[in-house]
């Protein structure tokens, strides 16, 4: 009995990668739109307010939520794209 494998589809969109090691690799089933690897642009560190990883892989509130890291991954330019890691209350 032979077996069928299927691809699942992805969807990818407004990513931003910088300083990567080795160039983005998709799978032919992903839909890959506004990400910084398809917008042609040369994304370096310079490329964005912070690429310090420390503001989100450091100490937490007492609830779990990450404190807040308003310039981790946001590209100098304005692009709407990276992340925004906002503060984020739970609760009262």
């Amino acid at each position: 009995m032979a077996t069928t494998r299927r691809r699942a589809r992805s969807r990818t969109s407004a990513n931003l990668s910088v300083a990567d090691g080795r160039a983005v690799t998709l799978g032919c089933a992903t839909v890959s739109t506004g990400n910084s690897s398809n917008l042609g642009c040369a994304w370096n560190t310079a490329s964005a307010l912070s690429t310090d990883p420390a503001a989100i892989t450091g100490a937490r509130r007492t609830d779990g939520s990450l404190l807040a890291a308003p310039n981790f991954l946001v590209p100098r330019a304005g692009t709407d794209i990276g992340a925004r890691f906002q503060a984020i209350f739970r609760g009262a």
